[in-house]
């Protein structure tokens, strides 16, 4: 079997939006107790030398319970950001609210079959565990390291048909369980160009 690559996001910055609820889903027949949504992170970093404002949506779900049956404490820590975390929304500035480090995030595919039957495909940042930290502490921070194979790529043009300056490639990250998610990836860089595209 396939291993899962190495798939590391680590997010670090100022809490913008928490839009996390408790939900249920089915599972052998029945329903499960969960919590799910998604937070957004303001992250201000420079990109090729530019300073640039990010915002940075984490989605978030966990269940109550393990399989074993015994408290789940994704669950706990997902219940926390939605109860107890700050956000700027909430707060109305950015000084209130909480600054947030996420390290052990992970990128995947979300795909599912919309109402009208087309299918819907985008990469997302999954998360289960958020550690509020001291704001003379944060060093705002978006990165991730992934294994993955190039399966192909090419120059990203607009809508004029004019290059953009950005190279997209499809790349295949091999997730847990043998599955591959083929995730859309964009390089601004000339170094990360150059090294994607040979």
């Amino acid at each position: 079997m396939l291993r899962q690559a190495e798939n590391r996001v680590k997010v670090e910055g100022i809490l913008s939006e928490i839009d996390i609820n408790p939900t249920t889903f089915k599972k052998d027949g029945r329903d499960v107790e969960a919590i799910g949504g998604s937070i957004i992170v303001k992250v201000i970093q420079k990109i090729s030398g530019v300073e640039k404002e990010l915002m940075i949506p984490v989605h978030m779900f966990s269940a109550k319970l393990t399989n074993a049956g015994k408290p789940n404490p994704a669950y706990e820590s997902i219940r926390r950001v939605a109860n107890e975390f700050k956000s700027i929304a909430s707060t109305g500035n950015e000084d209130e609210a909480d600054r947030v480090r996420i390290t052990n995030a992970s990128i995947r595919m979300n795909e599912y079959y919309a109402a009208d039957g087309h299918l819907v495909s985008f990469p997302r940042i999954n998360a289960s565990f958020v550690t509020k930290i001291a704001k003379a502490d944060c060093k705002p921070e978006a990165t991730f390291t992934a294994e993955f194979a190039v399966a192909n790529g090419a120059e990203e043009m607009d809508r004029a048909g004019e290059p953009t300056g950005r190279y997209k490639i499809n790349a295949l990250l091999p997730q847990y369980g043998g599955k591959v998610d083929v995730v859309p990836m964009f390089a601004e860089s000339e170094g990360v160009i150059n090294a994607v595209s040979t």
